[in-house]
Protein backbone atom coordinates (compact mmCIF):
# COMPACT_ATOMS: atom_id res chain seq x y z
CA UNK A 1 0.00 0.00 0.00
CA UNK A 2 2.96 2.61 0.89
CA UNK A 3 4.53 1.77 -2.07
CA UNK A 4 1.18 1.90 -4.13
CA UNK A 5 0.66 5.55 -2.92
CA UNK A 6 4.21 6.94 -1.90
CA UNK A 7 6.65 6.01 -4.82
CA UNK A 8 4.14 5.08 -7.63
CA UNK A 9 1.76 7.60 -7.07
CA UNK A 10 -1.66 6.01 -7.16
CA UNK A 11 -4.18 7.79 -5.86
CA UNK A 12 -5.20 5.68 -2.31
CA UNK A 13 -8.90 5.78 -3.06
CA UNK A 14 -7.87 3.26 -6.41
CA UNK A 15 -5.35 1.51 -4.30
CA UNK A 16 -8.24 0.60 -1.55
CA UNK A 17 -10.77 -0.59 -4.47
CA UNK A 18 -7.86 -2.68 -5.84
CA UNK A 19 -7.92 -4.73 -2.32
CA UNK A 20 -11.69 -4.42 -2.26
CA UNK A 21 -11.85 -6.29 -5.44
CA UNK A 22 -9.02 -8.71 -4.63
CA UNK A 23 -10.84 -9.49 -1.56
CA UNK A 24 -13.75 -10.95 -3.59
CA UNK A 25 -10.99 -12.51 -5.93
CA UNK A 26 -9.56 -14.21 -3.20
CA UNK A 27 -13.04 -15.69 -1.58
CA UNK A 28 -13.48 -17.34 -5.34
CA UNK A 29 -9.51 -18.61 -5.80
CA UNK A 30 -9.24 -19.70 -1.87
CA UNK A 31 -11.67 -22.05 -2.26
CA UNK A 32 -10.89 -23.14 -5.83
CA UNK A 33 -7.66 -24.19 -4.74
CA UNK A 34 -8.45 -25.59 -1.73
CA UNK A 35 -10.69 -27.94 -3.94
CA UNK A 36 -7.76 -28.56 -6.32
CA UNK A 37 -5.14 -29.43 -3.36
CA UNK A 38 -7.85 -31.80 -1.82
CA UNK A 39 -8.07 -33.65 -5.13
CA UNK A 40 -4.23 -33.51 -5.86
CA UNK A 41 -3.14 -37.49 -6.23
CA UNK A 42 -0.73 -38.67 -3.95
CA UNK A 43 2.69 -38.42 -4.88
CA UNK A 44 6.05 -39.94 -3.22
CA UNK A 45 7.00 -36.62 -2.10
CA UNK A 46 3.22 -36.59 -0.49
CA UNK A 47 0.23 -34.56 -1.06
CA UNK A 48 1.11 -31.13 -0.24
CA UNK A 49 4.74 -30.75 -0.24
CA UNK A 50 4.67 -30.55 -4.11
CA UNK A 51 2.81 -27.45 -4.65
CA UNK A 52 5.42 -25.71 -2.37
CA UNK A 53 7.72 -26.79 -5.17
CA UNK A 54 5.57 -26.02 -8.34
CA UNK A 55 4.75 -22.65 -7.41
CA UNK A 56 8.19 -21.30 -4.96
CA UNK A 57 9.34 -19.84 -8.17
CA UNK A 58 5.88 -18.10 -9.50
CA UNK A 59 5.22 -17.25 -5.70
CA UNK A 60 8.82 -15.57 -5.69
CA UNK A 61 8.68 -13.80 -9.47
CA UNK A 62 5.24 -12.40 -8.83
CA UNK A 63 6.14 -10.61 -5.49
CA UNK A 64 9.11 -9.16 -6.95
CA UNK A 65 7.02 -8.04 -10.21
CA UNK A 66 5.08 -5.48 -7.74
CA UNK A 67 8.03 -3.19 -6.61
CA UNK A 68 9.56 -2.36 -9.64
CA UNK A 69 10.09 1.48 -9.36
CA UNK A 70 10.60 2.28 -12.66
CA UNK A 71 7.18 2.16 -12.95
CA UNK A 72 7.03 5.15 -11.52
CA UNK A 73 6.85 7.35 -14.65
CA UNK A 74 4.72 5.81 -16.21
CA UNK A 75 1.29 7.19 -17.49
CA UNK A 76 -1.31 6.80 -14.79
CA UNK A 77 -3.36 3.76 -16.77
CA UNK A 78 -0.61 1.95 -17.03
CA UNK A 79 0.36 2.28 -13.41
CA UNK A 80 -2.90 1.17 -12.44
CA UNK A 81 -2.74 -1.93 -14.64
CA UNK A 82 0.03 -2.72 -13.73
CA UNK A 83 -0.61 -2.94 -9.79
CA UNK A 84 -4.05 -4.64 -10.88
CA UNK A 85 -1.80 -7.49 -12.72
CA UNK A 86 0.77 -7.83 -10.54
CA UNK A 87 -1.06 -7.45 -6.87
CA UNK A 88 -4.05 -10.09 -8.29
CA UNK A 89 -1.59 -12.70 -10.34
CA UNK A 90 0.95 -12.42 -6.46
CA UNK A 91 -1.77 -12.75 -3.78
CA UNK A 92 -4.90 -14.39 -5.27
CA UNK A 93 -3.22 -17.13 -7.48
CA UNK A 94 0.43 -17.81 -6.75
CA UNK A 95 0.41 -17.48 -3.04
CA UNK A 96 -2.83 -18.18 -2.82
CA UNK A 97 -1.75 -21.94 -4.15
CA UNK A 98 1.12 -22.23 -2.03
CA UNK A 99 -0.23 -20.81 0.87
CA UNK A 100 -3.04 -22.78 1.32
CA UNK A 101 -1.10 -26.51 0.93
CA UNK A 102 1.58 -24.74 3.36
CA UNK A 103 -1.44 -23.89 5.78
CA UNK A 104 -0.29 -20.96 7.88
CA UNK A 105 -0.57 -17.40 7.66
CA UNK A 106 2.30 -14.78 6.73
CA UNK A 107 2.89 -11.10 7.98
CA UNK A 108 3.37 -8.06 5.98
CA UNK A 109 6.74 -6.53 7.05
CA UNK A 110 7.98 -3.09 5.74
CA UNK A 111 11.90 -2.96 7.05
CA UNK A 112 12.63 0.64 8.74
CA UNK A 113 15.25 1.18 6.23
CA UNK A 114 12.71 2.10 3.59
CA UNK A 115 12.63 5.51 5.60
CA UNK A 116 14.59 8.20 5.43
CA UNK A 117 14.51 12.13 6.63
CA UNK A 118 14.21 14.97 4.02
CA UNK A 119 16.24 18.37 4.27
CA UNK A 120 13.57 19.51 6.57
CA UNK A 121 13.76 16.66 8.85
CA UNK A 122 10.23 14.84 7.47
CA UNK A 123 10.24 11.57 7.59
CA UNK A 124 9.57 10.43 3.81
CA UNK A 125 9.48 6.74 2.10
CA UNK A 126 12.91 5.74 0.08
CA UNK A 127 12.77 6.15 -3.75
CA UNK A 128 15.42 4.90 -5.92
CA UNK A 129 16.13 1.36 -5.60
CA UNK A 130 14.76 0.74 -1.96
CA UNK A 131 12.19 -1.35 -2.62
CA UNK A 132 13.29 -3.35 -5.52
CA UNK A 133 16.58 -4.56 -3.26
CA UNK A 134 14.33 -5.32 -0.57
CA UNK A 135 11.29 -7.26 -3.25
CA UNK A 136 14.65 -9.07 -4.64
CA UNK A 137 16.02 -9.95 -1.02
CA UNK A 138 12.97 -11.41 -0.01
CA UNK A 139 12.11 -13.16 -2.93
CA UNK A 140 15.61 -14.97 -2.87
CA UNK A 141 15.25 -16.16 0.70
CA UNK A 142 11.49 -17.33 -0.21
CA UNK A 143 13.36 -19.59 -2.87
CA UNK A 144 16.12 -20.62 -0.43
CA UNK A 145 12.97 -21.27 2.17
CA UNK A 146 10.24 -22.63 0.36
CA UNK A 147 13.37 -25.13 -0.61
CA UNK A 148 14.09 -25.88 2.87
CA UNK A 149 10.76 -26.94 4.04
CA UNK A 150 10.27 -29.08 0.73
CA UNK A 151 13.35 -31.01 1.42
CA UNK A 152 12.98 -31.66 4.97
CA UNK A 153 9.15 -32.47 5.91
CA UNK A 154 8.16 -36.11 5.30
CA UNK A 155 4.21 -36.62 5.15
CA UNK A 156 3.76 -39.39 7.41
CA UNK A 157 0.00 -39.55 7.36
CA UNK A 158 -0.83 -40.52 3.87
CA UNK A 159 -4.05 -39.88 2.67
CA UNK A 160 -5.90 -42.68 0.47
CA UNK A 161 -8.94 -42.11 -1.77
CA UNK A 162 -12.01 -43.73 -0.22
CA UNK A 163 -15.38 -44.65 -1.54
CA UNK A 164 -16.81 -41.25 0.22
CA UNK A 165 -19.37 -39.14 -1.86
CA UNK A 166 -17.69 -36.38 -3.76
CA UNK A 167 -18.94 -33.23 -2.53
CA UNK A 168 -19.26 -30.46 -5.44
CA UNK A 169 -18.47 -26.59 -4.99
CA UNK A 170 -21.49 -25.31 -4.54
CA UNK A 171 -21.80 -27.74 -1.58
CA UNK A 172 -18.90 -26.60 0.13
CA UNK A 173 -19.86 -23.32 0.10
CA UNK A 174 -23.44 -24.57 0.81
CA UNK A 175 -21.95 -26.62 4.72
CA UNK A 176 -21.06 -23.18 5.62
CA UNK A 177 -24.29 -21.48 6.85
CA UNK A 178 -25.08 -25.33 8.00
CA UNK A 179 -22.48 -25.49 10.65
CA UNK A 180 -21.86 -23.04 13.44
CA UNK A 181 -18.71 -24.65 14.21
CA UNK A 182 -17.63 -23.52 10.39
CA UNK A 183 -19.48 -19.97 10.90
CA UNK A 184 -17.87 -18.93 13.64
CA UNK A 185 -14.39 -20.14 12.34
CA UNK A 186 -15.37 -17.65 9.04
CA UNK A 187 -16.25 -14.97 11.49
CA UNK A 188 -13.15 -15.45 13.60
CA UNK A 189 -11.21 -15.38 10.47
CA UNK A 190 -13.06 -12.45 8.82
CA UNK A 191 -12.52 -10.52 11.58
CA UNK A 192 -8.53 -11.57 11.80
CA UNK A 193 -8.04 -10.09 8.53
CA UNK A 194 -10.02 -6.97 8.65
CA UNK A 195 -7.68 -6.03 12.16
CA UNK A 196 -4.65 -7.25 9.61
CA UNK A 197 -5.62 -4.63 6.81
CA UNK A 198 -6.49 -1.75 9.52
CA UNK A 199 -3.35 -2.03 11.19
CA UNK A 200 -1.38 -1.47 7.95
CA UNK A 201 -2.40 2.26 8.52
CA UNK A 202 0.03 2.68 11.34
CA UNK A 203 2.41 2.14 7.94
CA UNK A 204 0.87 6.02 7.42
CA UNK A 205 0.44 6.90 11.01
CA UNK A 206 3.56 6.36 12.77
CA UNK A 207 6.04 7.90 9.98
CA UNK A 208 3.81 10.68 8.43
CA UNK A 209 1.70 11.79 11.68
CA UNK A 210 4.27 11.17 14.05
CA UNK A 211 7.37 11.46 12.12
CA UNK A 212 8.33 7.61 13.42
CA UNK A 213 8.91 4.82 10.79
CA UNK A 214 10.18 2.78 14.47
CA UNK A 215 7.01 3.40 16.20
CA UNK A 216 5.53 0.40 13.24
CA UNK A 217 8.07 -1.55 14.79
CA UNK A 218 7.12 -0.76 18.59
CA UNK A 219 3.16 -1.01 18.45
CA UNK A 220 3.13 -4.47 16.08
CA UNK A 221 5.22 -5.53 19.35
CA UNK A 222 2.66 -3.85 21.97
CA UNK A 223 -0.41 -4.61 20.07
CA UNK A 224 -0.39 -8.47 20.41
CA UNK A 225 0.59 -8.54 24.16
CA UNK A 226 -2.17 -5.86 25.08
CA UNK A 227 -4.95 -7.81 23.15
CA UNK A 228 -4.00 -10.89 25.04
CA UNK A 229 -3.75 -9.12 28.25
CA UNK A 230 -7.73 -7.93 27.47
CA UNK A 231 -8.80 -11.46 25.62
CA UNK A 232 -7.42 -14.09 27.88
CA UNK A 233 -10.08 -13.81 31.07
CA UNK A 234 -12.70 -13.56 28.30
CA UNK A 235 -11.63 -16.53 26.82
CA UNK A 236 -13.37 -19.83 28.52
CA UNK A 237 -16.42 -17.82 28.24
CA UNK A 238 -16.35 -16.71 24.17
CA UNK A 239 -14.74 -20.58 23.83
Amino acid sequence: MVFYTEVLGINPNMVGTLFVVARFVDAVSDVVFGKLVDRSKETEAGKFKPWIKRFAGPVALASFLMYQTAMAGAPMTLKVVYMYVTYLLWGSLFYTAINIPYGSTASAISPLFIYTTDEAGNQIVRGGSAFVIVAGMFSLLSLLFYFICYKWTTERVRVTQTGAEDVSLLQSFAQIFKSRSLLAITGASISLLLVMMIQQMNNYIFPFYYGSAAGVSLINFINPLVSLLVAFPLASALA
